[in-house]
């Protein structure tokens, strides 16, 4: 009974540590759920209220500054409370790693832009990048179940959103915001819950593979026909074509390097998005409706082209030292005019080391439902992102930006625990080699 006496004040102590770090816990991953709320979902007023762009498309009007200053407030405040919330609960010492170096210099570098030029795109970056800084103090602590959660309610409320905008196209000829009135259905883009064809068509990279993995039997099927369906629609030429490569290298992988253990999952992906190209290319050959589209797109295309014009720039560019802010519809480009080389460095190493992070993190947990999906799927988006770049601005897009930094943060900092070593047949434990 003394023994018990004596260990109940430990008991007491060692329940109370517990319960503050799952308070910790529980504060962090709402800070994290809040920020992917905001980026995920602050774009739906745009087919509601018909919130654009005059220029681009013949039913909308230009979006009010209210609405377009909103998102920044709102993220203004959130990084606020998040900060406060490290500062107050991780006093221990800042692990220096490769996000915390890339991060701070790409802060520091798009401070500086800002006040040469004044450039509202170098904020943006600024507080996203920051708020994957924040993050990176708390990813440990950062529940992926409530993450997966959000992810499944806005899979089905994305697939819910286009199909209402559908049905409304079809039953009143309600158009979406880059929807023209012609006729012919290659010529009405629907972009999702954003409103937006090529952004909404690049976080398909994600929910693709992360549907995929969720689901299975005919569910699966059904879910990944949908999004299929979904990235059809959007017209994006780019983004077909970067996650068709990607589903393609990946499953060519799984194929040949796990032979029978191979994700079925994502090889049914392939297979799908493989026969989704064939018939594609029948209908080019055989339709003139398609023709007249890829016609129609050629303008797009070439003034692609031009955006990797760099005549004009000068050394003190390429260093960084003199943003040039002329505007390119190249990503990469985009960087490099406004941050010089070491932007893009910095930028594209950050991303490069994330994706090829998230997938050995896929593979250490393929035994966790929860993470595999949501690491393979953040591998896919990470990697899209950057071969996207090469033909859009992605990283002028606010949604699109937020949840890059999202991810980059949630996969720097996990724990990545090293497959274990098999032992060899005729070794004893003394003769195992170190994990």
């Amino acid at each position: 009974m003394e023994l018990g006496v004596r260990d109940s004040p430990k008991r007491a102590e060692e329940a109370m540590r517990m319960q503050a770090v799952k308070q910790k816990n529980n504060t962090a991953t709402r800070y994290v759920l809040a920020a992917l709320v905001l980026f995920l979902y602050y774009y739906i007023y745009r087919y509601v209220l018909q919130y654009n762009d005059d220029e681009t498309s013949p039913t909308y009007s230009d979006t009010p500054f209210l609405f377009q200053a909103a998102k920044y407030l709102l993220l203004l405040l959130l990084l606020c409370a998040f900060f406060v919330h490290v500062l107050l609960r991780h006093r221990r010492g800042v692990k220096i790693d490769v996000l915390f170096v890339a991060a701070s210099l790409l802060i520091l570098q798009n401070v500086y832009i800002f006040l040469v030029s004044g450039d509202a795109d170098a904020v943006t970056m600024c507080c996203c990048l920051f708020l994957a800084l924040l993050i990176h103090f708390t990813a440990e602590e950062t529940s992926l179940d409530a993450v997966d959660r959000l992810f499944a309610f806005f899979l089905h409320f994305a697939i819910l959103y286009e199909c209402v905008q559908i049905a409304l196209y079809f039953i009143a000829g309600r158009l979406p915001a880059l929807g023209y009135d012609t006729g012919n259905l290659t010529d009405v883009r629907f972009g999702g819950p954003w409103d937006a064809p090529n952004e909404f068509a690049l976080l398909l990279a994600f929910l693709l593979p992360y549907a995929a993995l969720r689901y299975q039997g005919w569910r699966r099927v059904l879910y990944v026909a949908v999004l299929i369906v979904m990235l059809i629609l959007s017209w994006s030429l780019t983004g077909i074509a970067t996650i068709l490569l990607i589903a393609v290298v990946v499953g060519l992988k799984e194929l040949f390097l796990r032979s029978r253990n191979a994700l079925h999952t994502l090889t049914a992906c392939v297979a799908g998005l493989c026969v989704l190209g064939a018939f594609g290319l029948v209908l080019y050959f055989n339709s003139d409706a398609i023709h007249a589209f890829v016609a129609s797109k050629m303008g797009s295309i070439q003034g692609h082209l031009d955006g990797w014009d760099l005549s004009g720039l000068t050394l003190w560019n390429f260093l960084g030292l003199y943003p040039d802010m002329e505007f390119s519809e190249v990503g990469l480009i985009v960087l490099l005019r406004r941050g010089g080389v070491v932007q893009v460095l910095l930028f594209y190493g950050l991303g490069i080391y994330c994706a090829v992070r998230a997938g050995r993190l896929a593979k250490v947990h393929r035994g966790d439902a929860v993470r595999r999906r949501l690491y393979t799927g953040m591998q896919w988006y990470l990697i899209a992102f950057l071969i996207a770049s090469f033909n859009l601005p992605m990283m002028v897009s606010f949604s699109n930006l937020g949840i890059f930094c999202v991810f980059v943060a949630l996969t720097a900092r996990a724990p990545c625990p090293a497959p274990a070593v098999p032992e060899r047949a005729g070794e004893g434990n003394a003769n195992k080699a170190p994990v």
